[in-house]
């Protein structure tokens, strides 16, 4: 019983911290807009902004409260011992039921939300272009993918370690063991983060249909972009995104050896030019950074130091108490991995938010990298000018609470995007002239 109220005590102080920060958001909203996005916004638009966040703050603060009490209800009902009867007590059966029986119910609670959201909200601001018979296709696609794709990464994983906790319960560790234990980890982390990444790719081109952009001057312009990148993008596609949705995007898609730029045909039809080069010039700045495998070796070496931190602990002492305590905290017998990834997730939660925001730091970080290598090729203004036109158009808060976007932002806020590259800009005129000037005397004494 102790377990289940510190959960609880966990979960609603998580919800009222949320709240807090969308009570913050509101109050800085009313401030003046500063200098570098204050001619983002008209008078009429900046009302019309205010207003679509308020149209979204009364169903998000009921949709995180009934969420609380869904997950309340769960945990302090025998839902546990349910769906250890309906797995048959088979741990991978198990999982399959409370994967599916938990989505579900996620499912109803903010099915309604989403549906409002989409067509009421959004059809009221003129930026929603589904049909319900779309809507209701992508909610059914989005379901499905996300149950296919945990399954494909929880259960493989999990067999591994099981596996490795017997494995290493009969054997003593010597040094070759222990590289076989490694190399046998890494693999298998990495296959699965393979395949999970390719079904992701599969759903995406399932929601979209991706056309190959026509030969012509735009593509021979996106491809010069790259021409002092060691790595190059050699698929370059259009996604009807006109068919759901005003948005305007474009990205780039990187699976080790397999790179994709993905425009959306709004950007296309309604922007300049130089914009999309402009924001496709920042997508390449990641690309040069080389960042994509060290975030692999990243994701992988977490994974498996989690791993091994679950196999050492298993064979300590102390851990039999705590697994016997956990199982009968929740009435069960059997091992339920969903429900003790959850415990495990909401018990460290306060470390995992403290991660997030580094996380979201160096994600920031990487960001403004990216968009000095669209200043460096000479799109700068039109990169801030595309920022400002989507910002508009989105109904962007441009000016974020500092607060907010040091916890929650993985990009920059836009005032202070917009105010980094004005800075690129500048430092990038100040080097030229130097160098003129210094070309200049160069050549004068060069006369003399």
């Amino acid at each position: 019983m102790i377990l289940k109220i510190i959960l609880i005590a966990i979960m609603v102080i998580h919800t009222i911290f949320d709240f807090i920060l969308r009570s913050i958001a509101i109050k800085h909203r009313e401030l003046p807009l500063p200098e570098e996005v204050s001619d983002i916004y008209s008078e009429e638009r900046f009302q019309k902004f205010k207003a679509y966040k308020k149209d979204y703050l009364f169903p998000g603060i009921f949709q995180s409260l009934l969420s609380l009490i869904v997950d309340i209800v769960i945990i302090v009902s025998p839902f546990y011992s349910l769906m250890e009867r309906l797995g048959r007590n088979n741990i991978y059966l198990i999982f399959i039921v409370t994967l599916l029986i938990t989505s579900l119910i996620e499912e109803i609670v903010n099915l309604p939300f989403d549906y409002y959201a989409t067509f009421v909200i959004e059809e009221k601001y003129g930026k929603n272009k589904k049909t319900p018979l779309i809507f209701f296709k992508d909610e059914c696609l989005g379901f499905v993918s996300n149950l296919v794709i945990m399954c494909v990464i929880v259960l493989p994983l999990t067999a591994l370690v099981l596996h490795l906790i017997h494995h290493t319960a009969l054997t003593s560790f010597t040094l070759t063991n222990s590289i076989l234990f490694t190399l046998i980890l890494a693999v298998g982390i990495g296959v699965v983060m393979l395949i999970a990444m390719g079904l992701s790719y599969i759903v995406l081109n399932i929601q979209y249909k991706f056309t190959d952009l026509e030969d012509g001057e735009l593509k021979d312009k996106i491809i010069y972009l790259m021409h002092d990148s060691k790595k190059k993008v050699k698929h370059i596609k259009v996604y009807n995104e006109s068919k759901k949705s005003t948005g305007k995007n474009a990205f780039l898609l990187k699976m080790l050896w397999y790179r994709e730029f993905g425009i959306a045909d709004n950007f296309i039809n309604e922007n300049d030019e130089d914009e999309l080069l402009a924001v496709l010039s920042h997508e390449i700045g990641h690309l040069k950074h080389k960042k994509n495998i060290y975030n692999y070796l990243r994701y992988i070496f977490i994974s498996m130091l989690l791993i091994v931190l679950i196999v050492v602990l298993t064979h300590l002492p102390f851990f039999n108490k705590l697994y016997i305590y956990f199982l009968q905290a929740f009435n069960i017998k059997t091992l339920n991995i969903l429900l003790l990834g959850e415990v495990i997730v909401t018990l460290l939660r306060p470390i995992m938010r403290m991660l997030s925001i580094f996380n979201n730091y160096v994600s920031r970080k990487e960001e403004y990298e990216a968009d000095d290598n669209a200043v460096k090729e000479g799109y700068g203004e039109a990169l801030i000018q595309t920022f400002k036109t989507l910002s508009s158009d989105e109904l962007v808060d441009v000016n974020p609470a500092p607060i907010i976007e040091f916890i929650e932002f993985d990009h920059p806020g836009m005032y202070n995007r917009i105010h980094h590259i004005h800075q690129q800009i500048q430092e990038k005129n100040l080097n030229k002239e130097e160098t003129y000037g210094q070309n200049n005397i160069q050549t004068y004494s060069h006369k003399s």
